[in-house]
């Protein structure tokens, strides 16, 4: 898994980053997002997983990732609001 952002289209690897406590960010598919790959199954649209990630120095933090449309510029707000 990589953390990048789109420059023009073209995913780009930022590596890690500096985040405040209690800040929040926002994935978008033309801003940061997690770049997943290797994944042992199929992923449809729809379909939603729980997801660990490490964060230094919190340790481990369950997420949930919600499987949008490939070509999605969007994404859908259900259980959350900005």
């Amino acid at each position: 898994m990589a953390i990048s952002y789109s420059d023009g289209g073209k995913p780009v690897d930022i590596g890690s980053f500096p985040l405040k406590a209690r800040a929040e960010i926002d994935l978008t598919p033309d801003g940061l997002f997690l770049h997943v790959a290797d994944l042992s199954q199929h992923l449809d649209e729809g379909m939603s997983f729980d997801m660990h990630i490490d964060i230094d120095p919190i340790g481990e933090v369950e997420i949930v990732v919600e499987v949008e449309a490939a070509d999605a510029a969007t994404h859908s707000h259900a259980g959350h609001n900005h």
